[in-house]
């Protein structure tokens, strides 16, 4: 089981470097491309595409004008993304993780897109939904 984004499992995370093309657009991370897609507006999409890193692209896509339709679109979005970020070596890479159960282990409370592990969610079984995207972009 794959329960953290790091060491040799770090290529999973979304804040994770490796240039990429999605949505006609190069991205430097996921992260960067899932912010973006928040918004509708060309200029605010730009806006977080150009961050420093993606700390900073998702500290600005907490405050885009949110597309309304987010919350329906916001998992194929991921998976578009994902799809897009394993090709080439990366593919391989996640190729490699076997049929090893992939968990985005966090400690912010983030229980949609991971399990969180902090003694407070300790108790709660995230969705995981990065986890099983992942899984799903790897066959």
């Amino acid at each position: 089981m794959i329960k953290i984004f790091d060491g040799k499992f770090d290529f999973l995370s979304n804040f994770f470097y490796h240039p990429f093309e999605y949505n006609g657009m190069r991205w430097k991370t996921s992260e960067h491309a899932f912010q973006a897609m928040k918004s509708l507006d060309p200029q605010e999409i730009n806006e977080v595409r150009f961050c420093p890193g993606p700390g900073s692209a998702k500290r600005m896509g907490r405050r885009v004008k949110m597309r309304p339709d987010w919350d329906y679109v916001k998992t194929k979005t991921m998976f578009d993304i994902l799809q897009c970020k394993f090709q080439g070596d990366l593919k391989q890479r996640l190729l490699d993780t076997g049929d090893l159960t992939i968990t985005e282990g966090n400690y912010w409370h983030d229980n949609f897109w991971g399990d969180c592990y902090c003694s407070k969610c300790a108790r709660i079984d995230g969705i995981n939904m990065l986890g099983r995207l992942l899984m799903k972009v790897r066959g």
